[in-house]
């Protein structure tokens, strides 16, 4: 069996997406559930410069992630290479017939949460093998047909 796409392997091979090695250290420990401990030395030393003297990341705190970053550290597009990730890969075995999938930005306010969202759209547009399975756009977002299972 093939193993799973990680979103650091998404996002480096697919979207090309050029993080930095800070950026990458998060995304594997936040969405990709490596363990800091699991970490070589050097991103080790990342990690807790990130998410302080911690070796393991209890399961309950892994439901939810938040982030204090600067301004121009790549939050927002990191975000909407998120969204897309998981546009493309979640498991939609329990979304019922006929409900459509929907991955949401949460920010502060509106105008922020879009701007993750339109950071998807943009990235979606600009990767081929993703732009070809863009379906729609509305003013609230836009839909994937997702090539491996054909849904929504």
């Amino acid at each position: 069996m093939a193993a799973a796409l990680t979103f650091v392997r998404f996002a480096n091979d697919v979207l090309r997406a050029g993080y930095t090695r800070a950026q990458t250290v998060f995304a594997r420990v936040a969405f990709d559930g490596v363990e800091p401990r699991d970490l070589d030395e050097g991103d080790r030393e990342i990690a807790r410069q990130l998410f302080g003297e911690v070796d393991e990341v209890p399961p309950l705190a892994r439901r939810t992630i938040v982030g204090v970053f600067g301004r121009g550290s790549g939050k927002t597009q990191i975000a909407g290479d998120y969204l897309l990730f998981r546009m493309l890969t979640a498991d939609l075995t329990a979304v019922g017939p006929g409900d459509m999938a929907v991955a949401v930005s949460i920010a502060p306010d509106m105008k922020l949460a879009t701007i993750a969202k339109r950071r998807a759209h943009a990235r979606a547009q600009a990767t081929p093998s993703i732009a070809r399975c863009i379906e729609g756009e509305t003013g609230d977002g836009f839909v994937i047909r997702r090539p491996n299972d054909g849904r929504a």
